[in-house]
């Protein structure tokens, strides 16, 4: 499955560029807290019209979050 990465991406760029992606035909999104744009992402799929359940996203978490444990990587 092809992914769209959202590492350098940010406001309206990040979101068009997610409801884009999504109506070519890519279901895969590849995105991180670190990057500080998750609210874009989300923006960008409820733009897409397409369905969340036929999205697939990969996201990280951080090592700063794991080391809080269970609790810290659940926050994350």
């Amino acid at each position: 499955m092809i992914a769209i990465g959202t590492h350098s991406l940010g406001g309206e760029e990040c979101r068009e560029a997610i409801r884009v992606a999504l109506s070519l035909g890519y279901r895969r999104i590849d995105t991180a807290s670190s990057y500080r744009n998750e609210h874009f992402v989300a923006d960008g799929i409820e733009c897409s019209g397409v369905p969340r359940q036929d999205i697939y996203i990969t996201t990280k978490i951080g090592p700063k979050d794991m080391a809080k444990g269970e609790e810290g990587v659940l926050n994350a």
